[in-house]
């Protein structure tokens, strides 16, 4: 007795489900009409588009949960009439899959029942689904394509709102966007990108180590992040980002350098110089190196071997570009170094010639013009130097001393 009750109280639950879920479905005569209408313009082509979107969105409103009794055709109307004009693409996005995965369903049910009910399979796809099999694969295949295509149109969004300095609004996009596709790189390197014009630094780096750890090969992750450490003058940390570019480009001189200028902080002496050595296996022209192993080795015939190869790039450069200032006052530094004290004041007096109003090139000019005793050269600049006005009192007195040296 007790059993039967319990049968027919679940009878009664179960009926009225079904006549809730029956009213929720139910649709006004007015509606119905509008969704006749709305498959009809469909049919007439693009024109009519927007027209067949608006009935659509009619009879929604007015029950919103028959879009679950919508016929698969209706359903994929909807989806492209949405994706063409609202553009709410995350919505899209689910409701594509939904029909692609709804289509793939219906087409294995078909070809199941062909194989052992033909005329069944018939009546199924016929009464049921109101479609024929081409227009069933053609509705999956575009559902498909429009999938496929939300997450572009998504991270576009997600650009545009970058690109207008809106970095709150694109940060949101493309967390949103990493939730559709976790191991999308380029979503990260995005979200990297906005944290980044935040001041949100930590939160940058972090996603670009989890970019690191996704992507091995990301040579530009690796040098941003060694970028950053450098800039926080966390060196350590630095050198080893570094490293992990070295790795990828193993004949890349630069990375050995910047290798080098952060041992060079850390004062390791010997890892630096291993670097700058390094530096010059793969680029045998790097002036900087030069430079740098010179400083740091306490043999004097390997300092003079590095001075006179930076030397020697130079003067080349000097013939590339006669109007490099700056290789002029290197070159003098070097020449001066090597014990050519002629030289070293000849490539200051060029220097000079380029950029005749640098106070800084025109006292250093008199001033080792008048150590050479070439004291009419001297007084030449260091009256320059007066004439431009405001001489300091070290300027000053050279004037006057080389003055006193003519006489």
């Amino acid at each position: 007795m007790r059993v039967n009750k319990i049968i027919v109280l679940i009878s009664l639950m179960i009926l009225l489900f079904v006549s809730i879920m029956a009213n929720e479905l139910k649709l006004s005569g007015e509606a119905k009409k509008n969704l006749r209408s709305a498959n009809m313009y469909y049919g007439m082509g693009e024109d009519k588009y927007e027209k067949s979107f608006n009935l659509y969105k009619k009879v929604l409103e007015e029950n919103p949960e028959f879009i679950n009794a919508f016929s698969l055709l209706e359903s994929s109307n909807y989806v492209f009439f949405i994706y063409k004009f609202d553009k709410t693409y995350f919505e899209v996005y689910d409701l594509s899959q939904e029909l692609v995965e709804k289509s793939t369903n219906i087409l294995k049910k078909y070809n199941e029942m062909k194989e052992n009910d033909p005329k069944g399979a018939k009546r199924y796809i016929k009464k049921e689904i109101k479609l024929k099999e081409d227009e069933i694969k053609a509705i999956r295949d575009n559902n498909s394509r429009i999938h496929a295509s939300c997450w572009a149109k998504i991270f576009t969004q997600g650009q545009t709102k970058f690109d207008n300095k809106q970095y709150e609004e694109s940060l949101q996009n493309y967390n949103d966007l990493l939730k559709l596709a976790p191991d999308s790189t380029k979503t990260l390197k995005m979200i990297a990108r906005n944290y980044n014009s935040l001041d949100r630094f930590d939160e940058e780096k972090e996603t670009l180590i989890k970019i690191s750890k996704m992507d091995k090969e990301d040579l530009n992750i690796r040098l941003q992040l060694a970028g950053m450490y450098f800039d926080e003058k966390e060196f350590e940390d630095a050198a080893n980002w570094y490293n992990k570019a070295a790795k990828i480009e193993p004949k890349e001189a630069s990375h050995y350098f910047n290798m080098g200028i952060c041992y060079n902080q850390l004062k390791n002496t010997e890892k630096s110089t291993e670097m700058f050595s390094k530096v010059i296996e793969y680029d045998q022209n790097n002036f900087d190196a030069y430079i740098y192993l010179s400083r740091s080795t306490d043999d004097q015939v390997e300092k003079e071997k590095y001075i006179a190869k930076a030397y020697e790039i130079v003067q080349k450069a000097i013939e590339k570009d006669p109007d490099n200032i700056d290789a002029y006052t290197n070159a003098s530094g070097l020449a001066s170094k090597l014990g050519k004290k002629e030289e070293s004041a000849d490539y200051l007096i060029k220097a000079v010639d380029i950029n005749p109003t640098n106070k800084e090139l025109l006292y250093k000019v008199a001033n080792r013009l008048q150590r050479l005793k070439r004291y009419k050269e001297a007084y030449k600049y260091s009256n320059m130097l007066i004439e431009l006005g405001s001489p300091s009192e070290d300027a000053k007195q050279l004037h006057n001393w080389i003055k006193q040296s003519i006489k």
